[in-house]
């Protein structure tokens, strides 16, 4: 089934940075369904809605 993702740890301007559409996410190793893609300025970690725990996290995010 499909998965809620989640900018995790996103930078405080992140709705400023569009993420780059078509883009294709980078795994990020030895993290299972977790993710980088880039934005305008610097990459962003994604990852599933479920795995996360303390981190500060978004669902909104803007595309290029």
């Amino acid at each position: 089934g499909a998965q809620m993702m989640v900018a995790v740890n996103p930078a405080s301007d992140l709705q400023d940075k569009p993420l780059e559409l078509p883009g294709k996410p980078e795994p990020i190793p030895h993290r299972p369904s977790a993710f980088t893609m880039g934005t305008t300025a610097e990459p962003v970690e994604l990852a599933p809605f479920y795995a996360v725990r303390d981190e500060t996290y978004t669902t909104y995010l803007r595309k290029a």
